[in-house]
């Protein structure tokens, strides 16, 4: 028999009913609370219907913060807000990592300087603006090409960052 699969952006939407994983038993929801992706598995179909309209009542009420309008309860200029970060993150990585976050986050400040100068704060970064930083080092805005991996490594450090600053109240959503 073969399998057809979903692509992968298809597979990675919120479901808007409880689904069955092929890998593991019982029915399944996933749903986004303040920034993060929580996945909650029932013993019956049922229960993960009840469990799903109760979690989607709760944001129609306002219960949920992730959907109810509000704005940041901080503001912090980005070089300070990233200072803050790396003296968060001293505490769990080694001193090679602390570099390498350092370096990262002045090349990204660097390039909100050139591109974006309006942005200040760290509650003004936009998706568009991370887009963009992404593509330019792609591009070889360093000077030359970065390698995939290295890519990738800022990618985490920019998402690490980023969902920091909504645990830390910066942002509303990452």
């Amino acid at each position: 028999m073969v399998t057809i699969r979903k692509p992968i952006a298809a597979r990675l939407r919120e479901p808007r009913e409880p689904y069955q994983r092929h890998d593991r038993a019982g029915w399944w929801i996933n749903y986004h609370l303040e920034g993060k992706r929580y996945y909650k598995c029932c013993p019956t179909k049922e229960l993960a219907w009840r469990l799903l309209r109760e979690i989607q009542g709760q944001r129609m009420v306002g219960r949920v913060s992730s959907i109810v309008e509000k704005s940041p309860k901080k503001e912090a200029f980005i070089p300070v807000f990233l200072e803050e970060f790396l003296a968060h993150k001293s505490k769990e990585v080694c001193a090679e990592w602390l570099q390498c976050y350092r370096a990262w986050g002045s090349n990204f400040v660097e390039f909100l300087k050139q591109h974006y100068p309006e942005i200040q704060y760290s509650s003004q970064i936009t998706r568009k603006s991370v887009d963009d930083y992404i593509t330019w080092l792609k591009d070889g805005g360093l000077g030359r090409p970065l390698k995939q991996e290295t890519l990738n490594k800022n990618l985490f450090f920019i998402k690490s960052v980023l969902y920091k600053a909504v645990d830390w109240d910066y942002l509303e959503f990452n």
